[in-house]
């Protein structure tokens, strides 16, 4: 009988995890005391914590820095490239610190009604006010992230304003007066200061069209500033095929030299891996799918990029008994048996 054939190793190679986590007895405690914030149900659950793969930013791990600003009540202003795990960074503070998290998407589409609040019908006939999720976190705590943030309408930005500077204050002129109780049975102000664990988070794409340029006024309004890019050491962490990895950086070269546009995202190379690994889709579709990401002037480049890789990537993505099978065939004790059977007869 000979022996199976062992897997080459081309996994990615996992890095040390360099991020400090709270104990469980003290993300317990963070938890308790909001368990009954009117937003309870927007506190990240540790699924959103464990997603997250860490960084250094000047020696010292993003959520470390992250900590550091929301005790010191500073705004932070997370930038980069579409998929780089801004948004996944977010979530896991949320976890940490047992807050929730309200991702505004700062678009034409925002509605301030459905942002500050603002008076609903009744069966009756009357009206009551009822106050947003960014009433309730400005009012009550929590982790207010400013999605796309270049995309911000300027109707958002002017009551956003005093919140972000040092004033950090909330001001919505269309609550004065009101005699309404909000969801803590406490009176609906229009004027207040910010509870002193509301925290701003500001991330956006640099670059893309339809947005708005970054003043270094409203800027200077964010005491920490992050430059997000794609990382071979996060991704190290989030995939599996150092190959595809390998392949990811090919592309995002060409992006660089001018030959591709769309970017290569952390997300979509964890999905290639998911979707590859999936019984019923497999690799084929996964290449597919990836494809299906570039416009038709860039589809050439990459599909040539990917069959140079493809091969390699399906060997790290099988599992370690698929490539003995694939590499041996069945076992010699099997042609053994049919020996001993035809000696039989």
């Amino acid at each position: 009988m000979t022996a199976k054939s062992t897997k080459p190793t081309v996994k990615a190679t996992k890095a040390v995890a360099t991020t400090k986590k709270l104990t469980s007895s003290a993300r317990t405690k963070a938890a308790s005391e909001t368990q009954h914030h009117p937003l309870a149900h927007l506190i990240p659950n540790q699924v959103r914590y464990d997603q997250y793969s860490g960084r250094k930013i000047g020696g010292v791990s993003d959520l470390e820095v992250l900590q550091q600003a929301f005790d010191g009540r500073h705004n932070v202003a997370i930038y980069g490239p579409t998929g780089c795990a801004k948004t996944t960074l977010v979530y896991a503070l949320g976890y940490l610190l047992g807050l929730p998290v309200f991702s505004m998407p700062c678009n034409g589409a925002a509605d301030p009604s459905f942002i500050f609040g603002g008076y609903q019908p009744n069966a009756d006939g009357t009206f009551t006010l009822r106050p947003g999720p960014g009433y309730y976190i400005a009012k009550y705590g929590g982790i207010w992230l400013l999605d796309e943030f270049n995309f911000l309408p300027p109707r958002i930005g002017a009551v956003m304003h005093g919140c972000l500077d040092s004033r950090r204050m909330m001001v919505i002129p269309e609550f004065a007066g009101a005699t309404d109780l909000d969801a803590m049975g406490n009176p609906i102000e229009s004027i207040f200061k910010l509870h002193p664990k509301c925290m701003f988070v500001a991330t956006w794409n640099p670059g893309y069209a339809g947005t708005y340029a970054m003043n270094a006024a409203m800027l200077n309004r964010f005491g920490h500033k992050f430059r997000f890019d794609y990382m071979r050491s996060v991704e190290n962490e989030l995939c599996e095929s150092g190959h595809l990895l390998d392949m990811a950086d090919a592309l995002r070269k060409a992006v660089n030299a001018g030959t591709l546009r769309t970017p290569i995202s952390t997300n979509s190379l964890m999905e290639f891996e998911e979707f590859a690994k999936n019984e019923t889709l497999g690799i084929g579709y996964a290449s597919e799918n990836f494809l299906n990401m570039f416009s038709e002037d860039e589809r050439k480049t990459v599909s040539e990029v990917l069959a140079n890789y493809i091969d390699k990537i399906t060997v790290d993505l099988m599992s370690d008994e698929e490539y003995s099978v694939l590499n041996d065939g069945p076992d010699d004790d099997d042609f053994d048996d049919d020996d001993d059977d035809e000696e039989d007869n």
